[in-house]
């Protein structure tokens, strides 16, 4: 799970949007969550190139993810974040570290950019008429973008 959490630090803590919002310790300073705060101090050691800051943080921001939990039986993403081997995808801890992002109002923005959201108006065949069996008209979605 710290490799996804690497891997997804390294990535955001290069966007402009995100250092803006988390980079300067701020935010972290702020934080309205453990999760929140152990974020913007990843993103602060990786602003330094501390790579011994940047552990830390990770390791710290994944048991703030864990505590998280609601999982149903122990089961799901946030229980398996609970064990510091587990290998979980990419996207599954992407989406919670989106779900910490949106959690607070500054960060909200840019979570959303992270998030595919619109509708979907499925028209019949412009030959024929036709339309699928399981048609409705307007069909809304909101997804961790991939």
């Amino acid at each position: 799970s710290n490799c996804s959490l690497d891997a997804i630090i390294a990535v955001l803590s290069q966007s402009p949007t995100f250092r803006r919002e988390l980079g300067d310790g701020a935010e972290a300073a702020a934080a309205q969550s453990d999760a929140l705060r152990y974020l913007g101090d990843a993103f602060q050691a990786s602003a330094e190139g501390s790579d011994a800051g940047v552990d830390a943080a990770v390791d710290g921001l994944r048991a703030a993810l864990a505590k998280r939990s609601n999982d149903e039986a122990g089961e799901g993403v946030r229980s398996e974040l609970a064990t510091g081997g587990a290998h979980l995808d990419v996207a599954e801890v992407l989406g919670e570290v989106v779900s910490v992002l949106t959690s607070a109002k500054k960060c909200r923005n840019s979570a959303l950019a992270l998030r595919t959201k619109g509708h979907i108006h499925q028209q019949a065949c412009k030959k024929c008429g036709h339309r699928n069996a399981d048609f409705r008209d307007d069909v809304a979605f909101d997804e961790l973008a991939r």
